[in-house]
């Protein structure tokens, strides 16, 4: 299996400490690498730093693959999203996250916007969940 690390997807979110890079090496010669690692077809979304000490001591690991990424804004939304709800994350990193996730979720409005006028003027969609344009179901799925 060929996986591709992507740099800036690596760098999206802080780089653990070296603390807790020693603790997650030392938990997997423990225990092995429990969670599998998250790719994006052959690139390499979650488990960096596992990857890394698995690589690096010979460990074996598990790939799952996410199928619900249909563009890179819906991979940054999910890292930080998962960023946020596993690791102690400093008021700081927090704050940095949750404006990365306004603007993507702001870009992502804009363009629905451009495409659906109905929306600027106050007109409502036909009924709850209804799409009337085939573009705006797949901007909210990110795919524009």
């Amino acid at each position: 299996m060929n996986i591709v690390i992507n740099q800036d997807l690596k760098a999206y979110i802080d780089p653990l400490t070296p603390e807790e890079h020693e603790a997650l090496e030392r938990s997997l010669l423990a225990e092995g690498c429990r969670d599998a690692l998250v790719l994006w077809g052959d690139v390499l979304v979650d488990g960096h730093n596992r990857y890394g000490i698995c690589q690096k001591h010979g460990l074996p690991f598990q790939t799952v693959q996410n199928t619900r990424f249909q563009s890179m804004q819906d991979v940054h939304l999910w890292m930080i999203d998962q960023h946020l709800g596993r690791r102690s994350v400093s008021d700081f990193q927090r704050g940095v996250l949750a404006l990365r996730k306004k603007d993507i979720v702001a870009q992502r409005r804009t363009r629905m916007l451009a495409v659906a006028p109905g929306y600027k003027t106050g007109q409502r969609p036909l009924a709850p969940g209804v799409v009337k344009h085939g573009a705006i179901l797949l901007l909210l799925k990110g795919a524009a």
